[in-house]
């Protein structure tokens, strides 16, 4: 998993927040919904990050619960988090692919978000859903809003005709930028904000569908200064993936020159609506 792990760097973990709050009540729903969809006696937290969804899961006493990220910041900063809620999960310091060696046979696995960092994320899912008890589940989740989804996916979700068109423009604006600098971004095989393709990946191997599960919405407030200031400092994997820090600092400037030019408020908070959603798949023999 770590082909672009830009988690290792400390100044992204710092800066991991920008547009990417969610309330917590929202990531505990998000937890509880799984665990009492699968009912796991085990379960192990992929990639995941600064615990948004490994914290909740471990608050789940009955069921042990794994975290294996492959960024010792991230690590260092998550078991930190739980020691101060007094909290226990195993956190471990690894490459994702090597689950299974590493804890061996799990009730669940679950990811949010990660299968755009690997170069390979159809054999990444293969090495991680191996890990899956046969009869037991993988699940998938994602941020169904417009700000996460649209970076890598302009359109999927509407953003082209019915939500913020300056979000809209702003976007397509970068990837222009980056085109004529020829450093184009390329659209991951599997972005970060859609799990569509994971789901019908393995749904024609060894998983079946067996349910999709929907938080609360919330309003996420979003100002493009934070979307600038997350550019430059490559908080994002579509912000970082094919440019240099020079090439980051350069595109910042030119955006926020770009807001200036069209009369869009760097500091004006937008409201987007914003919802975890997850799939969940048993693994069956096929």
């Amino acid at each position: 998993m770590n082909s672009l792990n830009i988690y290792s760097d400390k100044g992204v973990v710092n800066k991991y927040h920008l547009s990417r709050n969610i309330p917590y009540k929202i990531l505990a729903n998000y937890a509880s919904q799984i665990v009492t969809n699968t009912s796991p006696r085990s379960l192990c937290d992929v990639g995941f990050g600064k615990g948004s969804t490994l914290i909740p899961f471990a608050r789940h006493k009955e069921t042990r619960v794994y975290g294996i990220d492959s960024s010792e910041e991230m690590v260092s900063f998550v078991r930190n988090e739980l020691s101060k809620r007094n909290l226990f999960a195993k956190v471990i310091d690894a490459d994702a692919k090597f689950i299974e060696p590493f804890i061996g046979e799990l009730d669940l696995v679950h990811m949010k978000a990660v299968t755009h960092i690997p170069k390979d994320p159809y054999k990444f899912l293969m090495d991680v859903t191996r890990a899956v008890r046969l009869g037991e589940h993988f699940v998938i989740g994602k941020e169904n809003s417009q700000p996460e989804d649209n970076m890598e996916n302009i359109g999927k979700y509407g953003l082209s005709h019915q939500e913020d068109f300056v979000l809209k423009n702003f976007y397509e604006e970068y990837f222009k930028i980056r085109t004529n600098d020829g450093k184009p971004f390329r659209k991951p095989k599997m972005p970060a904000g859609d799990y569509d393709e994971a789901v019908r990946f393995l749904t024609e191997r060894d998983f079946v569908f067996e349910k999709e599960i929907t938080t609360p919405a919330w309003t996420k407030n979003i100002t493009l200064s934070e979307l600038v200031e997350a550019i430059s400092e490559g908080t994002f994997t579509v912000f970082r993936k094919g440019c240099s820090q020079l090439d980051r600092k350069d595109y910042a400037k030119k955006m926020e020159a770009y807001c200036h030019a069209y009369g869009y408020s760097l500091d004006v908070k937008r409201p987007y609506r914003a919802q975890l959603k997850a799939v969940i798949l048993r693994k069956e023999a096929k």
